[in-house]
């Protein structure tokens, strides 16, 4: 783990510094439930007082309308409660045998009860179902506890994200940094040592003509692996600077394709692989084709890196109404679902175990994405439908012809 210059890793300065900021949590907690349970008290006070007012109302009315009547009529005396108290209260009037044999304790379900004392109906039960809405004051005060509660919490998660964004983007810049220059240093140092050494051979002199002819050959090669690797720095920066511009012109993408197979073919043959390409003969679009061959040439070379030992790629062009899709397959162990959006990234390597032994510097598919873009496409990855293996799709408009 690299450490920050501290005696703590630089991701557990990350997730201290994320926990003190959200430290106001706790504080905020506290006064979120102490005023959550204040407005509870005080709902259920004003229920109280709301309840006893009722039963008290319910207990004069019903009594007083007892006292008056010389025989019982249930409905009339069920519709005088109802002029009384309106449509908002539900009543149920019950006679003493109906509330004799209710199984309940009506107390226990009801939270106005009354047992008229005296008159026609003495001893009749009547119940309030549920008591009508309180006063509009319990409403504001629970919208303010709820504005309070979400004023707070918003704060500090506010807070807490600015302090994570900056100090994980601070954190990250750099790790990439040091990640860069770890990469760079062995990508520089492997060809630079390697020349270095079949240079110092062939000053010896003590080699025939073909073997330092297969040494400059190597020399060669191993100079042009690092004018690639300039390359991809300064197509990169370019991009990420907005210094690439892009030159639409009407092109045969079928022969694009099959230059591109035809150079980098050899390649997968010398490892025992496979290259196969499957297109339309008459497929025309107009678009930068310059572009179009860098994107199609960094997934051609990704495939012959991660494509399986031997290495296989297949190259489908498809027409998918308006677009033209790209499918480049290879015959690897695949992305995980996991980095499918990472392996995007600018120096993102992926699977040490897979990435071991492989140059680059984790540039290529970053500069593939940063192209489609410009060429308003877009590139993702799949896993393949056969065989396993990886599918990168690259897409672009097809504001061309057919059959030209």
């Amino acid at each position: 783990m690299v450490k920050s210059g501290l005696w703590l890793s630089r991701r557990q300065v990350r997730w201290l510094i994320v926990l003190l900021a959200l430290l106001p949590l706790i504080p905020s907690g506290l006064l979120i439930q102490m005023m959550i349970q204040n407005a509870i008290r005080d709902r259920a006070f004003v229920a109280a007082e709301m309840g006893n007012t009722y039963r008290s109302q319910l207990a004069r009315i019903a009594d007083r309308y007892s006292t008056g009547q010389e025989k019982v009529n249930a409905r009339n005396l069920t519709e005088h409660l109802d002029r009384v108290f309106g449509s908002e209260v539900e009543l149920i009037v019950k006679s003493p045998e109906e509330a004799a044999a209710m199984k309940v304790n009506p107390l226990a379900i009801y939270p106005v009860v009354h047992r008229i004392d005296g008159g026609a109906f003495r001893d009749w039960m009547i119940f309030i179902k549920e008591v009508p809405g309180l006063p509009d004051q319990r409403d504001e005060q629970r919208k303010l506890t709820v504005g309070h509660v979400i004023g707070i919490l918003a704060g500090v998660l506010l807070v807490a994200g600015g302090v994570w964004f900056t100090v994980h983007r601070r954190l990250r810049v750099d790790e990439l940094r040091s990640d860069l220059l770890t990469t760079i240093s062995h990508e520089i140092k492997t060809p630079v040592a390697a020349s270095r050494v079949l240079i110092e051979t062939l000053e010896d002199g003590m080699v025939d003509r073909e073997t330092s002819l297969d040494y400059l050959r190597l020399i060669g090669k191993e100079n042009e692996r690092m004018t690639e690797l300039a390359d991809q720095f300064l197509t990169y920066s370019r991009l990420e600077q907005g210094q690439v511009s892009i030159a639409r012109k009407s092109f045969s993408l079928s022969r694009l394709l099959r230059e591109q197979v035809s150079l980098l073919e050899p390649r997968f043959a010398a490892e025992g692989g496979s290259l196969t390409m499957d297109c339309e003969n008459d497929l025309r679009v107009e678009t930068d084709p310059q572009a179009v061959k860098l994107v199609l040439e960094n997934l051609i070379e990704n495939a012959l890196k991660y494509g399986g030992e031997p290495p296989g790629c297949h190259v489908q062009v498809n027409d998918a109404g308006g677009r033209i899709e790209i499918a480049v397959t290879d015959s690897g162990q695949g992305v995980e679902r996991s980095e499918r959006k990472a392996i995007f990234r600018k120096f993102y390597q992926g699977d040490a175990e897979l990435s071991r032994g492989k140059s680059g510097v984790g540039l290529g598919l970053a500069i593939c994405r940063q192209f489609a873009r410009l060429l308003r496409g877009s590139i993702s990855v799949e896993e393949a439908a056969e065989g396993g293996g990886a599918k990168f799709v690259f897409s672009i408009p097809c504001a061309g012809k057919r059959g030209v």
